[in-house]
């Protein structure tokens, strides 16, 4: 009897590994970079099509980093003027590595930026004076911007949540605000990952 057209053998319908693991790779890489896309779409509207400015914005997020990693040596390790410099330039000296100098001539380099920029940004925010429900509403929001920014931006969740409440007894005190931060990453996900298609 004939087969249907779209039948397929039953060996056919399993992947490989390697197949699945080059799926799951596209899946990432096709990540819906909305917020970096919306930077370039901007950049390229006001200046017309011109990578120095999408450069531009990722030597400002670059920028941002580098003034967020020395704010937050100055507050964890309290160290002197001097040693906080001396810190500094280590850290500008790996944010500015000319090492990557060809990435810096890559206007889709932005993409890489914007999670980078946002997690050192709520961690920044982490340590200042606001109230808990303002700072959990900012790192939020960032944690959105992050996830949909590239795909390495999904770690924000993971990586910001042990600094916003570091201790069991936080999450214990705060257990609607665990619960929103999961939950939010889960809605994330979902929609991150919905009705893909090869």
């Amino acid at each position: 009897a004939p087969r249907p057209k779209n039948a397929r053998t039953s060996g056919s319908s399993l992947p490989t590994p390697a197949a699945a693991s080059c799926t799951a790779f596209r899946m990432f890489s096709r990540v819906a970079v909305l917020p970096s896309r919306l930077a370039c779409s901007l950049a390229v509207s006001s200046t017309n099509p011109n990578v120095r400015y999408e450069m531009l914005i990722s030597f400002l997020l670059a920028c941002i980093v580098a003034v967020n990693l020395y704010r937050l040596s100055h507050l964890t390790v309290g160290s002197s003027l001097l040693q906080g410099l001396f810190l500094a330039a280590i850290a500008n000296l790996i944010i500015f590595s000319p090492v990557q100098w060809d990435n810096w001539l890559w206007g889709i380099q932005v993409v890489v930026f914007i999670p980078i920029a946002c997690i050192t940004t709520a961690i920044s925010v982490c340590y200042s004076q606001l109230s808990l429900n303002t700072k959990f509403g900012i790192c939020l929001g960032l944690a959105i911007v992050s996830t949909f920014s590239y795909a390495n931006g999904i770690l924000y969740w993971a990586i910001v949540f042990p600094v916003l409440l570091p201790s069991w007894r936080n999450w214990l005190a705060h257990q609607r605000l665990v619960l929103a931060w999961w939950l939010s990453f889960a809605i994330a996900c979902l929609v991150y990952f919905y009705n893909y298609q090869k």
